[in-house]
């Protein structure tokens, strides 16, 4: 069995303090992520029958979840990424062999969530094979559809084009790609297609560790970089709050675009969510972006979240007057960083995480900082 962090923590406890299992067992019932999830709004119409394109993995666990909650029927196409209890609560189709028989064929669904296209070409060889086999598509995109970003708040109005970005980014963030994948299916299923936008997204299980570097690195305490003057803006999606969501735009039968995010915040701000679900009490230190900018400190990539205000890259500010309205219920930013410390801990020791700058280098930046100040 492999040694998971909260397992080795408590392991280390026990050796030091010499208590007894049963004086543990209280305190690690319930502390996972599910255990704490909100109850569901009850149900108020028909059952429905989904398709997931489940793509890595990461949103569509939390998509099949959400739909599991609200006791509809959910097929997934792929789902190899799936847990093993959850693949077995679904109908999971294979994806088709060269020489061997569709999965898809001859079967039917109130609508198709769509978290794994990325490319048009994706989409061109998908859509024949299910034809008219679904009422609603709902396509999981990005915000980073909306071109170079306004200091405004982007709404679902603005045209699209791809953000763009220097260097290379990750593929489900290529904006690019992303509205022209908009864009066909707009040309081909006009009404029939919903269209989500998410911020960056972060939640328990996500793979990028791109919001999970701040509640690691800030439970582990020590004297921490705050990136810039603590005024820049940020904006999350937590997974679950856009699989809710998503599964209420099927009910409901939502049609158009909507942005899906939690309110913007200041970079300050997520550091004190963060302080606040771990317990942790770093001794905060904010560093001027300019002095970064000659550290080659990149924004978003060594410290992920955050970008300097007027700066481009990352991801645009986000209306979600609309999704709101339509029954969007974004949670509390304290509460998502608690819940991913708490997947955080089950994770084998060997994880490493897989964004933000390491401890010797946020220790170097500190000491030139200093100097340069003092």
């Amino acid at each position: 069995m492999a040694m998971t962090r909260r397992r080795f923590l408590r392991s280390g406890l026990l050796a030091v303090s010499g208590l007894g299992l049963a004086a543990c067992a209280g305190t690690s019932a319930g502390t996972g992520a599910a255990a704490r999830s909100r109850p569901p709004p009850p149900q108020d119409g028909p059952q429905k029958h989904l398709l997931v394109l489940a793509g890595d993995g990461f949103v569509a666990s939390h998509l099949v979840e959400a739909a599991l909650a609200r006791a509809h029927v959910v097929s997934v196409l792929g789902g190899e990424q799936l847990d093993p209890t959850l693949r077995a609560r679904v109908t999971v189709l294979a994806p088709s062999a060269a020489d061997g028989p569709d999965p898809l064929e001859g079967r039917s669904w109130n609508a198709v969530v769509d978290c794994q296209s990325r490319l048009p070409r994706e989409l061109h060889a998908l859509l024949p094979r299910l034809e008219r086999a679904f009422e609603q598509y709902v396509f999981l995109s990005s915000a980073t559809v909306y071109p170079e970003p306004d200091p405004a708040p982007q709404r679902e109005s603005a045209p699209i084009g791809g953000l763009r970005v220097a260097g290379e980014i990750p593929r489900d963030e290529d904006g690019a790609s992303l509205a022209a994948c908009e864009l066909a299916l707009t040309a081909v299923l006009r009404a029939r297609l919903t269209r989500l936008r998410p911020a960056l997204l972060c939640g328990p299980g996500d793979p990028s560790d791109r919001f999970t570097f701040w509640p690691v690195r800030i439970a582990r305490a020590g004297e921490l970089l705050g990136p810039g003057d603590g005024e820049d803006p940020v904006q999350l999606c937590d997974v679950r709050d856009l699989a809710e969501f998503a599964v209420k735009a099927v009910e409901d039968r939502l049609g158009g675009a909507f942005n899906v995010a939690s309110p913007p915040l200041r970079m300050r701000e997520l550091v004190g969510a963060c302080r606040a679900a771990s317990g942790g009490a770093p001794q905060v230190t904010w560093v001027d972006a300019e002095f970064l900018a000659y550290q080659q400190v990149h924004p978003w990539r060594d410290l992920p979240a955050w970008k300097p205000r007027g700066s481009e890259g990352g991801f645009p500010l986000l209306s979600c007057e609309r999704a709101l309205a339509r029954g969007l219920r974004p949670r509390p930013l304290a509460e998502t960083a608690r819940d991913v410390l708490d997947w955080w801990e089950q994770q084998p020791t060997t994880r490493a995480l897989r964004a933000g700058i390491p401890a010797e280098r946020e220790a170097r930046l500190l000491a030139a900082w200093k100097r340069r100040a003092g």
